[in-house]
């Protein structure tokens, strides 16, 4: 192989990894863009009834619990 058929060679080879890549990064950009990756989760202050929303979900909490505890109370009162 002479010199020139060599940097041919050589440089047509490094053009073929330059383009596959580009084309990669490309599909890989575009991919990224289309594709939800994370959400959005609003902050306390951005919402202005976090404070009741906050209070309602804990006296749920609160009233879940304490309707399980007192079932297990009243179960444990039937005599066995």
């Amino acid at each position: 192989m002479t010199s020139l058929g060599t940097l041919s060679y050589a440089f047509s080879r490094s053009i073929k990894t330059m383009c596959k890549s580009f084309f990669s990064s490309l599909y890989l950009s575009i991919n990224c863009r289309t594709k939800k990756i994370a959400s959005m989760v609003d902050l306390p202050g951005m919402n202005p009834n976090w404070f009741w929303d906050t209070l309602v979900n804990l006296l749920r909490r609160c009233s879940i619990t304490l309707s399980q505890s007192f079932i297990i109370w009243l179960i444990s009162l039937i005599p066995r």
